[in-house]
């Protein structure tokens, strides 16, 4: 997959320069930067008239919470924080001197 993003990145603008000489060659500089950029405003257009899905695609500007519904933050992964039965002794964290 990298390796034809490669591709894709290194032949693209080189493909883009080739079209743009060829029809300056034949016309003018001015009109080959026009017709290029006319011609991505028309493929684009085309791309979104043909793909529905990415038309109606569009970003949240919500930002999502990393709190509980308690205002408690939620473990972390790996992160054990079950809540042991009643009656039973809670171990100590590490670090933490229980001596009584």
């Amino acid at each position: 997959m990298t390796s034809v993003e490669h591709v894709i990145g290194v032949a693209g603008p080189e493909l883009g320069n080739f079209r743009g000489g060829l029809v300056a060659g034949f016309t003018g500089a001015a009109f080959a930067t026009a017709s290029g950029g006319l011609a991505v405003v028309a493929g684009i257009a085309i791309l979104a008239a043909v793909n529905g899905p990415l038309r109606r695609f569009r970003i949240s500007h919500e930002v999502p919470t990393s709190q509980g519904a308690a205002g408690e933050v939620p473990p972390s992964p790996g992160e054990d924080r079950t809540v042991p039965p009643e009656g039973s002794e809670v171990p100590p964290s590490q670090g933490e001197d229980r001596t009584e």
